[in-house]
């Protein structure tokens, strides 16, 4: 992804990230999020910075992940694909 677009989809991805802390903080046990490729990636890179280039262009449309806070008090989580092609 070209720089530019990059910056614009990492403003985005802070939007997206400020969206994801609101749902953590709220009562309810789950939440969804939904958004495009490119915003996911980044998104998923924030949790899991193993998550690149090549993972990216294994991306299916669609695509879904789960995100889970093992331990609200520390910030652990952990990211795993459950769409299956």
């Amino acid at each position: 992804m070209g720089g530019r677009r990059r910056g614009i989809f990492e403003k985005r991805g802070c939007k997206g990230l400020a969206l994801l802390e609101e749902l953590w903080s709220r009562p309810e046990q789950h939440g969804a999020v939904v958004t495009h490729g490119n915003l996911l990636s980044l998104l998923i890179r924030e949790y899991e910075p193993s998550f690149g280039y090549e993972e990216w262009t294994k991306l299916s449309n669609p695509d879904v992940y789960v995100l889970e806070r093992q331990r609200p008090d520390a910030g652990l989580s952990t990211i795993r694909r459950i769409w299956t092609d």
